[in-house]
């Protein structure tokens, strides 16, 4: 016992040491490396990667030595206080309509995480408080992950994430009684689950490999059995129109009468396909074709005589399908056009009807759209950087929107503007960028910019509105969104110019927009913060090596810094990054991985590198690895801080104290870029 004492006394007084001193706590490099398609290549951190008391100790070092830096900047505390004043209300938000019932989260103001309310489907009545968090698991780090009710409307299957996992314990509520199934959910993946019937369930599974990677594999649940779940059928049967009907996918959809012994002769399923919805007999489904087209098609199931192909009610001419949704009456598609969002009604044959009457622009993102109560009513959910949070009723009919929900501002906003531009990036390409800042800044290159981008995995990064960046924006500062290549913005093409051998462009479009601000005197290099999470994290990573000088401060989130060791460490992404076992892959991602490409001798922005301890997508050993490089090349005190958040994961769920914190390190910092000229 006295040993055991005598220990953490040591641990104790060391910690904080590292977290008084001027230099960041010593880390031990190892020998290890690969030899890679005749590329020696040192690995000297890699003993990072593995849990280990050493590492525990090492990842509390460095937290506390960023966490004291802060502790004590008074530009720090100044927006602390403001965001826990601007952030922290109890304003209801991500409002859905589920059959005949309306559903909303909300947080109490001293509350770390948000509840889920009910309500009818007007959202007009009394709300009751139907799962909050902090009575399931652990309570002190959990979070609703997702929720979605049975067909009939009598069942909600909700999530609880612990420690902000991409991996779930699933409850089944009775919302008749509001009493929680005494059964739960084990290890729901990214929250899948797929309604068989009114009584049962497919859910993605977590099922750890034997090299611990992760991997899923579908179950069934049923609600009213008591057996153990077992294992599904490759090819799904799902019950469609009150039960009455069964589809089974698999190389193609074949249909029957629930319990009859006949499947139809089946139709198409082309790979392609990314979502399909039932509707009175009808089955809609979406595929996506490369290079760059999209179509929704219709086919009647109930017909077995029929044995035509389904007929194309929409095809992309000249816009991007994102999404689109069944109503009783009609198709809503929500489409983007040059870079804009757009909503359109169309009737079930594919017939354009009218545009939804919302300021839908690029800067503006819909988040949720619902059957309202009556046919011709549609619930729409949208935002954008200078427009709070709305909830609206879309009668269709009248063609006019009704807010149901406005979130209020914390600003004027008329005092604010915005900005749409377009830049040409390296090759030529022009690439849209979002801008925000205060009415009445002069472009004399002296404000604080903040500027932030993904550009992958065919994600479309229309931004919506954040009560935390005024903070910023109230003390002089420029906000900047970049739609780089690598989403979904201009379609497939968009996606394919910024994956796998193309990468760099989207490298190459974000140092151009970086550079469009500088050239057109909204700020200068020193006073630029960029910021990035995930796949935007190896963004960062990335362009602060490529262009060192053009950044003050550089924020990587959760990201993606090793590519040479992604496949070993977390083994995904080889569809978005190619495979580093590959020779022509391993030459480009060696080229640009973060990890690999810090310069030494080299000035370079403060970097303050953010990732998680419990993250299971992105594991925190890509940060560990690429901090405890550049401490090595980078020898400016404070110019590389990590901080490694404890309970949390990937983003998701994080408590709100701590997202406060986070973001009011990388705000100060950037915004001490001024005072430091």
């Amino acid at each position: 016992m006295k040993v055991m004492v005598s220990y953490l006394i040591v641990v104790f007084l060391f910690t904080n040491l590292w977290a008084q001193a001027q230099m960041p706590p010593p880390t031990r490099k190892g020998d290890d490396s690969d030899q890679r398609h005749s590329v020696f290549v040192p690995d000297a951190y890699r003993w990072l990667e593995e849990a280990s008391e050493e590492r525990d100790q090492w990842v509390l070092d460095q937290t506390s030595y960023t966490e004291s830096f802060f502790e004590n900047r008074p530009t720090y505390q100044e927006i602390l206080e403001d965001l826990n004043a601007k952030v922290r209300t109890t304003h209801p938000s991500n409002f859905t309509q589920m059959g005949g019932y309306g559903f909303y989260q909300k947080a109490d103001i001293e509350d770390e995480r948000r509840s889920l309310y009910i309500t009818d489907s007007n959202f007009e009545g009394e709300a009751q408080k139907i799962v909050d968090p902090q009575n399931f698991g652990s309570g002190d780090h959990t979070h609703i992950s997702f929720y979605q009710t049975s067909p009939n409307q009598k069942y909600l299957v909700f999530g609880i994430s612990e420690n902000g996992s991409d991996v779930s314990t699933g409850y089944i509520l009775d919302l008749q009684s509001f009493e929680v199934l005494p059964r739960t959910v084990p290890k729901v993946n990214f929250g899948y689950i797929e309604w068989r019937d009114s009584q049962s369930f497919d859910y993605y599974k977590h099922q750890p490999s034997a090299d611990n990677r992760k991997k899923g594999v579908m179950f069934r649940r049923d609600i009213g059995g008591t057996e153990e779940d077992k294992e599904s059928d490759q090819q799904t049967v799902i019950r469609l129109q009150g039960d009455e009907w069964e589809i089974k996918k698999g190389e193609s959809f074949q249909v029957r009468r629930t319990n009859s012994p006949e499947w139809s002769a089946g139709f198409p399923l082309p790979q392609t396909t990314t979502k399909y919805k039932d509707h009175s007999g009808h089955l809609f489904y979406f595929i996506n074709e490369e290079p760059n087209h999209f179509e929704i098609l219709v086919k009647d199931y109930t017909d077995f005589s029929d044995s035509s192909a389904p007929t194309v009610v929409i095809a992309e001419t000249g816009f991007t399908i994102l999404d689109f949704y069944v109503l009783n009456d009609y198709l809503v598609v929500k489409s983007s056009f040059h870079g804009d969002s757009v909503l359109t009604l169309y009737s079930k044959d594919g017939t354009p009807l009218k545009h939804a009457p919302i300021p839908l622009t690029k800067s503006i993102v819909v988040t949720s759209v619902t059957q309202g109560p009556e046919d011709h009513q549609i619930f729409v959910q949208f935002s954008g950087p200078l427009t709070p949070w709305k909830f609206a009723n879309w009668d269709v009919l009248e063609n006019s929107v009704t807010p149901l929900y406005e979130m209020p501002p914390v600003v004027e906003l008329d005092d604010y503007e915005l900005e749409d531009v377009r830049f040409a990036s390296a090759d030529g390409t022009l690439i849209p960028m979002t801008i925000v800042f205060k009415k009445g800044l002069q472009k004399n290159a002296n404000n604080p910019t903040i500027i932030s981008g993904y550009g992958g995995f065919r994600l479309s990064r229309a931004d919506y509105y954040r009560s935390s960046i005024f903070s910023f924006l109230q003390r002089g500062g420029v906000y900047a969104q970049i739609n780089l290549r690598g989403g979904l913005e201009y379609g497939n093409q968009w996606h394919a110019q910024g994956m796998l051998l193309n990468k760099l462009n989207v490298f190459n479009d974000f140092i151009a927009g970086t550079e469009y601000l500088i050239q057109h005197s909204y700020t200068q290099p020193k006073l630029v913060g960029i910021k990035g999470g995930s796949n935007g994290g190896l963004l960062v990573g990335a362009v602060t090596n490529m262009r060192p000088d053009l950044f003050g401060v550089a924020h990587p989130l959760v990201g993606v810094m090793d590519m040479i060791r992604f496949k070993a460490i977390d083994n995904a992404w080889m569809h978005e990054y190619g495979d580093p076992e590959d020779p022509q892959y391993f030459d480009y991602l060696y080229r640009y991985s973060p990890y690999h490409n810090i310069k030494p001798d080299t000035e370079y922005p403060i970097l303050l590198v953010q990732t998680s301890n419990g993250d299971d997508r992105v594991l925190p050993s890509h940060s560990y690895k690429y901090a405890a490089r550049a401490q090595e090349l980078i020898t400016t005190p404070h110019r590389v801080l990590l901080h490694s958040q404890p309970n949390a994961g990937h983003g998701a769920g994080m408590a709100m104290t701590h997202s406060l914190q986070e973001q009011a390190r990388f705000m100060s910092l950037v915004l001490d870029q001024v005072s430091e000229e």
